[in-house]
């Protein structure tokens, strides 16, 4: 009996020391070979609580890694709506929409220049704008500090960018990023961070002068899976000014909001079948 139950403890000893060691979170992200992200965003003008304009898109930005450690991102499943009072329309797509934007991906949310892959000689080639794609990976990915994961955790990081439709312009994004700490959700840990968006733009004036507009200010948050290293979901909403002509009719600001939610996610099963308001 003594030999049968050494023996037994013996084999609970290797079993245990068999067992997988538990996963750590890792350092910032692992871009994966595939993924996906789906937005959904929304804008309305009102003029006292009447809506005089609203308008809503839906599309998916994909992500291809190359063996090289290139990233391509393709626009896909793209729908715009426009809506005033004299009706319903459908806005076409753009050639961005059209477009492979290539680039490479930092661990911390880095983003390399970003490329349109067609002939920049073409003159609808030259007018392709790819900071579209580099403002939706800042929302989607946010760019990581040194210490992320730890809750009270404050950092800041700027983006500049020109836009070739609207030569002579500069742009900048400064974020403040803040971490409140982790959360669970249907069993899986997400740290979750703040951020605080300024978006600038400088055009060109007179006698080479640049002419500051009025900035755009966009508050929000994102979930991000320390084991797998990717962002999950993303939300924001902020408010820019009212175009001139809903301005004479009254309107003195537009209002934004949009999220953004990768594949085969809990927050896809949430969002997937559900038309954002």
């Amino acid at each position: 009996m003594k030999n049968r139950l050494m023996a037994v403890i013996a084999l609970v000893g290797v079993a245990c020391s068999r067992e997988e060691p538990e996963a750590q979170p890792l350092e910032g992200y692992a871009w994966p070979a595939t993924a996906s992200w789906r937005m959904d965003y929304v804008s309305q003008t009102s003029r006292q609580a009447v809506p005089l304009a609203h308008y809503a898109e839906t599309k998916t930005l994909r992500l291809v890694t190359r063996e090289t450690g290139e990233h391509v991102l393709i626009y896909d499943s793209i729908l715009r709506t426009s809506q005033d009072p004299e009706g319903v329309r459908v806005v076409p797509l753009t050639l961005e929409d059209t477009l492979a934007i290539s680039t490479r991906l930092g661990e911390r949310g880095e983003i390399g220049a970003l490329q349109a892959a067609c002939d920049r000689a073409l003159p609808e080639c030259a007018g392709a704008r790819t900071s579209t794609v580099l403002l939706d990976l800042r929302r989607i990915s946010p760019r990581l500090g040194a210490d992320w994961r730890l809750s009270g955790t404050a950092w800041e990081d700027t983006v500049e960018y020109s836009d070739a439709t609207a030569r002579g312009t500069r742009n900048s994004v400064i974020t403040a990023y803040n971490t409140l700490g982790d959360t669970t959700i249907a069993g899986v840990k997400y740290v979750v961070l703040s951020w605080r968006a300024l978006h600038r733009t400088f055009r060109s004036g007179r006698a080479g002068a640049l002419v500051a507009e009025s900035p755009v200010q966009e508050t929000g948050m994102t979930f991000i899976d320390p084991l797998r290293g990717l962002p999950v979901y993303s939300a924001w909403a902020g408010a820019i000014a009212a175009p001139p002509a809903l301005r004479a009719a009254g309107a003195t600001g537009t209002g934004f909001r949009g999220r953004a939610y990768l594949s085969g996610t809990v927050f896809d099963s949430l969002y997937s079948r559900e038309v954002m308001p």
